[in-house]
């Protein structure tokens, strides 16, 4: 699978910085990919034991917290790392895809609705 190619794609310039007026090398810097990015903005939370089971049945029995904190940070990383990628595995498989909506449904009349559907704030 792709890595979704450079997150945030600068020029490289001749050893001057990009807002001078330096000669473009031709090269790209790449930083980090759109996969680590995608990976890195899922925010991930246990904050519910429907969420709680999901994860140990994923990544097996956690430490408890109180006793082993460290171990503790350690797996619920690990855990969130897994449920980051997996995210952003499906984002960058998903934009492959053309966009198909039901033979019965507008695009355009379905998006004002939601729109209308919205509750007023303020």
């Amino acid at each position: 699978m792709s890595d979704g190619g450079p997150a945030f794609p600068t020029e490289v310039y001749d050893g001057k910085c990009p807002h001078c007026q330096g000669t473009i090398t031709g090269q790209r810097g790449t930083g980090m990919s759109l996969r680590d990015w995608l990976a890195g903005n899922r925010l991930v939370r246990l904050d519910n034991k429907r969420e709680a089971k999901f994860a140990e049945g994923l990544m097996g029995p956690a430490p408890n917290w109180q006793e082993d904190p460290e171990g503790y940070l350690r797996w619920f990383s690990r855990y969130a790392a897994k449920v980051g990628y997996a995210y952003a595995d499906a984002m960058l498989a998903e934009r492959q895809r053309p966009i198909e909506f039901p033979a019965d449904v507008d695009p355009g009349d379905a998006v004002a609705e939601a729109i209308e559907e919205e509750p007023a704030h303020g």
